[in-house]
């Protein structure tokens, strides 16, 4: 679910120019490994306190 959000708010900063230029979430240590486990990155061990996952989206033109 958390990721299918994070998808299509980038689908719509595509779309919409004056779209939102952050968004930020907060989680507990296991939905972040849940988000670890979607992105294939997560090594066996709980993040630890106030771990943060960093996710830009850049455009291109040309």
């Amino acid at each position: 679910v958390l990721v299918n959000e994070i998808l299509n708010h980038m689908k719509r900063a595509t779309q919409i120019p004056s779209y939102k230029k952050l968004i930020m979430y907060s989680a507990h240590d296991t939905t972040v490994s849940g988000l670890q486990v979607a992105l294939d990155v997560f090594n066996g061990l709980l993040p630890p306190y106030a771990a943060c996952h960093l996710m830009e989206l850049y455009f291109e033109k040309g």
